[in-house]
C-alpha cells in the first residue's frame, strides 16, 4: 500500500465534523485502490485553508506561509511514510 499525504484545509462552509466525515470517505475510496490517505490534523486545517484561499487562490504566497506547510509535509513523510502529496 502506498501512502498519500493530503494537504488541505476546511472550506468556509464546512465544519470540523463535516471535514472529518469527508476525509474518512475519501480515505475509504483511496483504500480501495490500496492507497492510504494521511490528512492534516483538525488543528492544522484552518491555517491551510487561509494559505490556500487567502494567498494561493489570489496568486500570491509568502515564504512565511510556506514554512508550516513544508514542515507538515516533512513530518508526514518522516512519520507516516507518505510518498506523494496532494494539495486540495
Amino acid at each position: 500500500m502506498k501512502t498519500l499525504g493530503v494537504i488541505g484545509g476546511m472550506s468556509a462552509e464546512s465544519t470540523a465534523v463535516y471535514d472529518d466525515l469527508l476525509n474518512r470517505l475519501m480515505g475509504d475510496q483511496l483504500a480501495e485502490q490500496r492507497i492510504e490517505a494521511i490528512v492534516p490534523d483538525a488543528g492544522e486545517r484552518p491555517a491551510l485553508h487561509a494559505l490556500i484561499y487567502d494567498e494561493l487562490c489570489q496568486g500570491r504566497g509568502t515564504s512565511a506561509s510556506q514554512a508550516p506547510v513544508l514542515a507538515m509535509i516533512d513530518r508526514t513523510r518522516r512519520d507516516a511514510g507518505a510518498v506523494a502529496f496532494a494539495l486540495g
